[in-house]
């Protein structure tokens, strides 16, 4: 709970950043744009769950409602789950609307770890995805326009160790890391079918087992 507070804050932060010159006066920063107040947390399902290890958020601006999505990797045996949050326009409250698991879901995977939202897509990671020998995996997942429900679109998406440690998602554009291998997947979405574009390797400044692409934005 405490991670996902924190990520609400420092977006807010960060958005003030962009805005103005980079100040480390953050006290004068709070007083000049907030204050900033709570406005909901969300508890986890049990206390080893991790609920918050990763958080995405993005705004509809053809709603102007807000999507948020929180990742619980430690939930049922550390197999994995991640919630999926509304909040309509106007509104301050959210409400729950979904829980996402994978469709093999097994103890062990982290699903959750990472996840990463843009419209009506989702990505979750499982990097110790236990049915694919540990080298890890990544679901998409899409909102059904006419149910409103998360469905899986495809199948996994798997790489050769530690593949899924941090993902992101813009449109039809997909990357997913292989930190372990110094690696970034990118890949492209042609209707509902998703396939490789490119990988990133190392850049050639950058020594080997150096986590190239723990992190992704």
């Amino acid at each position: 709970m405490h991670k996902l507070l924190a990520f609400i804050t420092l977006t807010a932060c960060g958005a003030v950043a962009h805005a103005s010159p980079i100040s480390t006066d953050w006290e004068g920063l709070v007083v000049s744009y907030g204050p900033y107040v709570q406005q909901a947390s969300f508890p986890g399902t049990v206390d080893s769950a991790e609920l918050g290890a990763s958080t995405a958020m993005w705004h509809d601006s053809a709603t102007d409602g807000d999507w948020l999505i929180v990742g619980a990797p430690h939930e049922n045996l550390l197999a994995g789950a991640a919630y999926i949050y509304h909040r309509a326009a106007g509104h301050f409250d959210w409400a729950f609307y979904s829980r996402l698991v994978a469709p093999d879901e097994s103890a062990g995977s982290e699903f959750g770890l990472s996840v990463a939202i843009d419209d009506d897509t989702v990505v979750v990671t499982a990097p110790l995805h236990i049915d694919s020998f540990f080298i890890g995996a990544a679901y998409v997942f899409v909102r059904d326009a006419a149910t409103g429900d998360w469905k899986q679109q495809g199948s996994e998406f798997n790489g050769t160790t530690g593949f899924g440690v941090a993902a992101a998602v813009h449109g039809d554009t997909m990357v997913v890391s292989e930190h372990a291998a110094d690696m970034v997947h990118v890949y492209g979405r042609v209707s509902d079918t998703w396939s490789e574009i490119a990988s990133l390797p190392t850049p050639s400044a950058i020594s080997a087992n150096s986590r190239f692409g723990a992190s992704l934005w």
